[in-house]
């Protein structure tokens, strides 16, 4: 379904959405005065129901599984959106998209060579204290320690790898700034006159929308579509932005009306694509100067690589088993003008030294200014 916003639609939303930030943070702190692990006896079932169902959902550290594994959440919001600067065609993950019209064994090499990159990505993680920091972090339940994941896909999407995830927030601020703003020359900058008469499709910006509690999201073993939250990582853009993605596949698509998600478009104007980069102090809110701000060079040029180490390529080539021998696959990629042979991009050890520095102080708590916090969990023997 398609609703047309109007400009005074659109900071009509606005102001709804920062009501709702501040409404939130009230109840984060009416939940923090009166929190009750239920250990002692007796207690109230319908309290235990209500802090499990409410308002364990609508704090910032509450530590849940997920299928990708134990997240630190970030408080629920009521809507759950996406910004996009055009009317596509489609609303599909990058990854997706580049796989439209290529045959099974471009679509073979393309996933293959997604995979060296984000190889490589890992190793650059895998350098850093910071990184490490996280992957030890853990909650106890009762005798028991559960170790936080790092959702590493998550965060190669939001430093610019190709993934099959797309990427959702809860904020509306946020999706309207991706609605109204371009990346260009390594810079985020408000879309003017030019950019919206490039064709049709550039005259309106949208922002999809669904609401949080929506089914989707209740039954997501069976469900497709399920908007699950990336919470707060090592990186601070993936919870500045409020963000949570959509795993997909080909077949998925958010303009299809089985996604539960209404499409609210809107006329694309100077004014308002100002308005919007100027309340998000020109994207620094949700792309803060952090950590891997000191690598980005070396990360664009791991995304924009065509020749990979031997390391890299027996890596991905266990990983994915596709029947092919080593000599077979070489060949096939080759044809399509990726070589195995070439080198790692190599990282000064002062700038993984300076990454390391600035972290060197970093609390997840106190950082954060947040409690991991989780609830004990008790499951019967069948």
């Amino acid at each position: 379904m398609n609703i047309i916003l109007s400009s005074q639609d659109i900071h009509s939303l606005v102001d709804q959405n920062e009501k709702e930030k501040k409404e939130t943070e009230l109840l984060k702190e009416k939940i923090e005065e009166h929190k009750n692990d239920f250990l002692e006896k007796p207690f109230n079932r319908f309290d235990l129901y209500k802090s499990v169902i409410i308002d364990d959902m609508h704090i910032d550290g509450f530590v849940m599984k997920y299928p990708d594994g134990w997240v630190v959440r970030q408080s629920d919001r009521i809507w759950h959106f996406r910004g996009e600067s055009a009317c596509y065609p489609t609303s599909q993950p990058t990854f997706i998209r580049k796989l439209k019209n290529k045959s099974k064994e471009e679509k073979r090499v393309f996933e293959f060579v997604t995979n060296l990159k984000l190889f490589e990505f890992f190793n650059v993680l895998n350098k850093l204290d910071h990184y490490h920091y996280f992957r030890n972090l853990h909650i106890t339940i009762g005798n028991k320690h559960s170790f936080i994941d790092v959702l590493f896909y998550n965060i190669a999407q939001h430093y610019g790898f190709d993934t099959n995830l797309l990427d959702i927030t809860s904020d509306f601020e946020v999706a309207l700034f991706f609605a109204c703003c371009k990346y260009c020359n390594n810079k985020w900058l408000p879309l003017t006159n030019k950019d919206f008469c490039k064709n049709e499709e550039s005259k309106y910006g949208r922002i999809f929308r669904r609401r949080a509690d929506c089914y989707r999201n209740r039954m997501y073993p069976v469900e497709k579509y399920v908007v699950f939250p990336v919470g707060f990582q090592p990186f601070m853009r993936c919870h500045m932005q409020y963000s949570y993605a959509i795993e997909m596949d080909e077949d998925m698509d958010l303009n299809k009306s089985e996604s539960g998600f209404e499409c609210l478009k809107f006329e694309q104007s100077e004014k308002l694509c100002n308005y919007i980069y100027s309340k998000m102090k020109n994207g620094e809110l949700i792309y803060p100067q952090e950590g891997l701000h000191f690598i980005s060079g070396e990360l664009k040029q791991i995304q924009e690589k065509s020749q990979f180490s031997l390391e890299a390529f027996m890596a991905v080539y266990k990983n994915l088993n596709w029947g092919y021998s080593e000599t077979e696959l070489k060949i096939f990629l080759e044809k399509f003008g990726f070589i195995i042979g070439g080198t790692n991009i190599a990282i000064n050890q002062s700038k993984i030294e300076m990454i390391n520095n600035y972290y060197e102080n970093f609390d997840i708590e106190k950082s954060y200014n947040i409690k991991l916090t989780t609830r004990f969990n008790f499951w019967p023997q069948s």
